[in-house]
């Protein structure tokens, strides 16, 4: 993509944003969000896709974010072991 020119999205047509290594062709991040692992089947190196390899950083900080993780619970035993 150069200055000149214009990624288009190969879904809708609008601005594009991203590369989609599936299609191997632009897309915008709505077509690319509201689409991936449904009608775009991606591949597990795409950056933007959350249950890939490339993209499972991004599911534990959205996964941290949205149900954060209580404090690990240590049991003591009352009777001797």
């Amino acid at each position: 993509m150069t200055a000149q020119t214009k990624a288009v999205c190969w879904v809708c047509g609008s601005r594009a944003r991203r590369h989609c290594p599936a299609a191997a062709k632009p897309i915008c991040p709505t077509c690319c969000g509201s689409k991936r692992g449904l009608e775009i089947k991606c591949t597990a190196d795409c950056e933007f896709f959350p249950f890939g390899v490339a993209g499972y950083h991004l599911w534990l900080k959205l996964d941290d974010a949205v149900l954060p993780k209580p404090a690990a619970k240590v049991w003591v035993s009352a009777r001797p072991v």
